[in-house]
């Protein structure tokens, strides 16, 4: 997307005070995407259910800057066969 991985979780970090996978534990995952996570125009759709989340007193995380979705899913579905 032509920005920085870097930044990937810090929309949530920084303000929001969410959790970062591998930084802290937690029950559940939420999955972003990247379109949230970069671009502006829809992190307000990823923040309103950070909100909601946080209002329901959900454990969850988010995945950082060195954090890759498909080998992720991958480690998890080792042994599952």
């Amino acid at each position: 997307m032509g920005t920085d991985p870097r930044s990937k979780a810090r929309w949530g970090k920084k303000d929001l005070g969410v959790k970062i996978l591998g930084e802290a534990t937690s029950e559940t995952l939420l999955y972003v995407g990247c379109a949230p996570s970069y671009d502006p125009r829809v992190q307000n759709v990823s923040t309103a259910l950070v909100k909601i989340f946080q209002r329901a007193d959900l454990d969850f995380s988010i995945l950082g800057k060195n954090d890759d979705p498909i080998n992720l899913l991958w480690r998890g579905r080792q042994g599952t066969d």
